[in-house]
């Protein structure tokens, strides 16, 4: 199994905690989470922080920002799967793109073919 470089991008804090203690737990690190969009631009314009997967949720915090995220990191990282982990169903803007009720499972499986 390929131990991932994440960027986690999930709004609700408690969240976004447990999502990082999941992945961790399956050997991954999360080398950078925010909350924001801003957040997420401040991460991505700094070279010393590289990941290859982000996790982005549909809204950082208001609706639509997880998909500006996605784009502002295909912009500036284009060799970067998204996963877009939203809370509203049929989003799109990731390379997968999964719903919060969806079994943990499937996220975990989701990096693990990144």
């Amino acid at each position: 199994m390929d131990h991932e470089r994440i960027l986690l991008a999930e709004t609700h804090e408690g969240m976004r905690a447990a999502q990082k203690k999941l992945f961790e737990q399956e050997g991954h690190t999360v080398v950078a989470d925010t909350g924001t969009l801003r957040g997420v631009k401040q991460i991505v314009d700094d070279p010393t922080i590289e990941f290859r997967v982000a996790v982005v949720s549909g809204h950082l915090p208001d609706v639509g920002d997880g998909e500006k995220a996605a784009e502002l990191i295909r912009a500036t990282r284009p060799e970067t799967i998204i996963i877009s982990n939203s809370g509203v169903m049929h989003q799109t803007f990731g390379d997968v793109n999964l719903y919060k009720g969806d079994p943990s499972d499937l996220l975990l499986e989701a990096i693990k073919n990144a």
